[in-house]
């Protein structure tokens, strides 16, 4: 019971972390896109990457929370959080490179300049970025987590 108090409590601070670190990032990107302040294009694309961002976050919890689980029966506490610091970091830094990639998507995808059309407030561009946002998300957000398990020093076993 304990051990599993620690997991929730390691993930519930490297969670909200991960979300507000993330959220501040999108908004210092975002301003440039509307000025004095956001209009619906905008937010449908900050919106859509905090949701990109969490489908990348729950994966990478659910990895933490087994690697944990794993370091707690061995008491290795320093892997702990080293691994799951690592884990969330990794996602992180992947759901931003995800956002910036799908920039590039999108502008082979429609013939328009995308940040004038987000300046201009065109909501179908928008929409048809959070779209492409989020799945591209939740299509690679498992694999991105096969690659990160396997540098969890789980035994090996003989079959």
């Amino acid at each position: 019971m304990i051990s599993q108090t620690i997991a929730l409590i390691i993930l519930l601070l490297l969670g909200i972390t991960y979300l507000y670190a993330f959220s501040n990032v999108q908004n210092r990107f975002l301003k440039h896109l509307s000025q004095p302040k956001k209009n619906i294009s905008v937010m449908i694309l900050y919106f859509s990457s905090l949701i990109a961002a969490s489908v990348n976050m729950v994966y990478a919890a659910g990895l933490s929370s087994d690697a944990i689980s794993y370091f707690l029966k061995s008491s290795t506490y320093l892997n702990i959080l080293f691994f799951s610091i690592s884990f969330f970091a990794i996602s992180w830094i992947f759901s931003l490179a995800l956002f910036r990639l799908s920039f590039l998507i999108v502008g082979f995808i429609t013939p328009e300049n995308e940040d004038d059309e987000l300046i201009k407030n065109n909501i179908e561009l928008a929409i048809l970025h959070a779209v492409i946002l989020i799945s591209i998300a939740i299509m690679l957000a498992p694999a991105l987590v096969k690659i990160e398990a396997q540098f969890i020093p789980y035994p090996k076993l003989p079959f």
